[in-house]
């Protein structure tokens, strides 16, 4: 067996240089796909099965791949027991297992069978890598291995909120790995995992940062992000997942759109039966305001995963339902979003939380005030929840009025790009509030305004923004919607951005970063990595 590993560069190249600020895009409104999908795809093509073996290992273990790449867990889950068995004493099989294990448990961390079938394969893939290490330990390979299953058995730890052993076992995970580079530096899939540790490290918040910093976790942006393109390169079997990881982190935390959006239909090209890379675009088409072509690639997406990957068909229905919503087909969205409550499918606190927000905004728009506590009231205060309890907190004090349904239809005219048509709804009712009309909302003037100069900085005329975003900014001190007032902070920032007003900028997102919302900081923490590169 070769110490080294074979190197194939057998998979299309997808172009890796940064994109040009022209191609840079700003995030989108928040929808529970963001985090549910990029820790799935995470999970499911990031912390993979890896392998640089002999010919045979190699062959069985690629097989597994390739029906993962395809979701085709059965199969894959049959390649890599037949793999474990033939070759009981190498960890390669036991660690595809234990990873298949970890993203159905995942999916339904209450589920004690799921559970306890994790444990089980994930101290065997554990104890696998730590003999292989024994006994070749001079090999980059048993090293990285060894990683792998330790960066496992942290996810598991996390998904206990075992804080400390995630931090320890994760301090393993990266040591091992790094190992591996020291042995081989040709070794380039091992910096697919040190990537990841170094780049998120480097997101934690201040005192969480510190914490990680004494447990061994130094986080470094830039090094990190040059470590996963070097995988993505010049790796042999995370090649995919490499590349896809890179275009994931330039998407969704370095503003890259169009250029990351390309990688994502060709890596889609390559795998048309992967439906969480056709997510990926649906994402993309809803976040850019085109509703109707994330319905289009959506709405036939099969349901055979739904038992052991519900995330995908749960995202399906979501998808549909938001597009839906914001292309003002109340009734439509309605329907779809009552279909995916009504699904067996395993969903995860964030889901059911965006599921009740939405939920209860519709029936506020039908003036059907009980129905619309009852799903506020389903939101709980928990740190997988937090973005959508902030969020409901404003029409829970305020009841939806006719005034208020006129800004949710001029906010989605918005989200479809239709900015003229926003911007004249929004001032109209600007003019009928100045003019005396008065909402139960008393944060309703704010929104409205702070909507004009979203729509005049979509449609380009930054300098107009900024002077419309300046009418509301003394306000915000008194607005009584701190999780709206962040995002018009966060904008406004965006704004000055624009016009090279960096400090200003950097104080503005300062302000919104006071919210405790995970998604929010890490929206602000890719601005702030945009603004340093004007700066």
């Amino acid at each position: 067996m070769s110490k080294s590993g074979i190197y194939k560069m057998n998979h299309s190249y997808i172009p890796l240089s940064p994109p040009s600020k022209g191609e840079r895009g700003g995030c989108g409104r928040q929808k529970t796909q963001y985090t549910s999908l990029t820790f799935f795809l995470f999970l499911l093509l990031c912390l993979p099965i890896f392998a640089q073996p002999a010919s045979e290992v190699d062959s069985l273990l690629m097989a597994g791949k390739h029906h993962l790449y395809n979701l085709e867990l059965h199969k894959a889950e049959q390649a890599f027991h037949t793999l474990a068995e033939n070759y009981p004493n190498v960890p390669h099989g036991k660690v595809s297992l234990a990873y298949l294990s970890v993203l159905t448990f995942t999916m339904d961390r209450s589920n004690e069978v799921l559970q306890r079938r994790f444990k089980k394969q994930l101290d065997d893939a554990v104890k696998s890598a730590e003999d292989y290490r024994d006994e070749f330990s001079d090999w980059a390979e048993a090293h990285f291995y060894l990683g792998m299953a330790y960066g496992i058995k942290s996810i598991y730890h996390i998904t206990h909120l075992e804080y400390l052993k995630t931090y320890w076992y994760g301090r393993k995970a990266r040591k091992h790995l790094a190992k591996a580079i020291d042995l081989d530096p040709r070794y380039h899939d091992a910096e697919l995992g040190l990537g990841i540790f170094h780049y998120y490290a480097d997101l934690l918040p201040g005192m969480i940062r510190f914490v990680a910093g004494i447990l061994g976790f130094e986080g470094d942006r830039q090094k990190g992000i040059q470590e996963i393109m070097r995988s993505a390169e010049g790796g042999h079997s995370l090649k995919f997942e490499a590349q896809l990881s890179y275009h994931a982190v330039r998407y969704f935390l370095e503003g890259d759109t169009t250029h990351s959006m390309k990688a994502f239909a060709s890596l889609y090209d390559q795998y048309p039966n992967n439906g969480g890379l056709a997510l990926m675009l649906a994402y993309h088409y809803r976040e850019s305001g085109q509703p109707q072509r994330c319905i289009n690639i959506v709405k036939d997406l099969p349901e055979s995963h739904s038992e052991t990957l519900p995330l995908l068909t749960n995202l399906k229905y979501f998808n549909q339902a938001i597009s839906h919503y914001d292309l003002n087909n109340f009734h439509i969205a309605d329907s779809l979003f009552n279909m995916l409550s009504e699904l067996p499918t395993r969903k995860s606190k964030n889901y059911l939380a965006a599921v009740s927000y939405y939920k209860g905004l519709l029936a506020d728009h039908r003036l059907d005030r009980p129905t619309a506590m009852m799903y506020y009231q389903e939101i709980e205060d928990h740190s997988q929840t937090r973005f959508w309890y902030n969020a409901s907190r404003m029409p829970i004090k305020y009841p939806a009025d006719s005034l208020m349904q006129a800004y949710m239809v001029a906010r989605n005219l918005k989200n479809q790009q239709r900015y003229g048509e926003s911007r004249s709804a929004a001032e109209s009712l600007h003019h009928a509030l100045v003019n005396g009309a008065t909402s139960t909302n008393p944060d309703l003037p704010i929104l409205v305004i702070a909507l004009i100069g979203e729509n005049a900085y979509a449609q380009g005329e930054f300098e107009t923004a900024k002077r419309i975003y300046q009418q509301v900014i003394p306000s915000l001190d008194d607005m009584k919607d701190h999780f709206r007032c962040a995002w018009i902070y966060l904008n406004y920032g965006r704004c000055l951005s624009k016009l090279g007003e960096t400090k200003q900028a950097a104080k503005m997102f300062d302000k919104a970063h006071k919210l405790e919302d995970d998604y929010t900081r890490l929206v602000i923490e890719k601005e702030r990595f945009l603004l340093s590169e004007k700066s």
